[in-house]
């Protein structure tokens, strides 16, 4: 899949899914809490939501940003983020591409969104552009390792790629050195979520739109047999607790 098929293919499935994400996102509230506790602006003249979602956190934002901009690539999320705040200036847009001029933000905050892109390094070539001196671009991005129980159990059915391969903590760290940002705080922190069924795990990640696999996927779907087998591979991981599904987040803090 290219580049230029990723995007859309991303933008539908969290337009699908934007009216269920605030009931749905228990991930994305958690790791978003954890990020503004993470950043360090107390006074932002201009601020940049990045991938937005519905605009979870515009409020927190908008009472340290004079001017707050939301930024998303799926146009029913903006439509939902400007609901959450009449502060907002909502764009539809990318990460790799902002439509900001050099030198011209305070701040920028991205929660759960990075790791939607295929070329890192563009995105904080984009932030060290138009950051003024001294700004900061805070961020969380799920990382290598995570999903990992999904990944085994697949393996247990096919090679194909049910899962999304996310970037190692080490190429990351690389774009933000090549970039000439400053890292200020750079931590992983795994977050396992607990599911009573299976039904219930993949409901969480397909109702905030996550379930774009990039890559080899299989065409189709899978058999009953197939599925069977996936399922008892999975329910091998099962605890008191009910079905695990781990994430590694990184929180990231840097600055221009």
């Amino acid at each position: 899949m290219t580049v230029i098929e990723v995007k859309p293919s991303v933008a539908r499935q969290f337009s699908r899914a934007s009216k269920r994400y605030h009931k749905a996102a228990t991930v994305q509230q958690q790791v978003g809490r954890n990020l503004l506790a993470y950043n360090p602006v107390r006074k932002a003249p201009v601020a940049i939501d990045l991938g937005c979602g519905p605009g979870s956190f515009a409020p927190a934002l908008a009472s340290v940003a004079e001017q707050l901009f939301a930024i998303d690539l799926s146009p029913a999320m903006l439509q939902q983020c400007r609901l959450a705040s009449d502060k907002v200036v909502a764009i539809q847009g990318d990460a790799q591409y902002l439509p900001f001029t050099d030198n011209s933000v305070d701040l920028i905050f991205s929660s759960l969104a990075l790791q939607w892109v295929s070329d890192l390094n563009s995105v904080f070539e984009e932030a060290q552009r138009v950051l003024k001196p001294g700004g900061s671009l805070v961020f969380s991005c799920v990382m290598e390792g995570s999903l990992w129980q999904l990944k085994k159990s697949w393996l247990k059915v096919d090679d194909y790629d049910h899962v999304n391969r996310f970037a190692s903590v080490a190429s990351l760290e690389q774009s933000i050195t090549q970039a000439k940002l400053h890292k200020a705080i750079g931590v992983v922190r795994p977050h396992t979520f607990w599911y009573p069924d299976i039904k219930s795990l993949f409901a969480s990640i397909r109702d905030v739109g996550a379930n774009t696999v990039i890559g080899a996927k299989r065409k189709g779907l899978i058999g009953r047999q197939l599925w069977q087998k996936f399922h008892q591979a999975y329910e091998g991981y099962r605890t008191d607790e009910g079905l695990p599904l781990t994430y590694q987040i990184y929180y990231g803090v840097v600055s221009k």
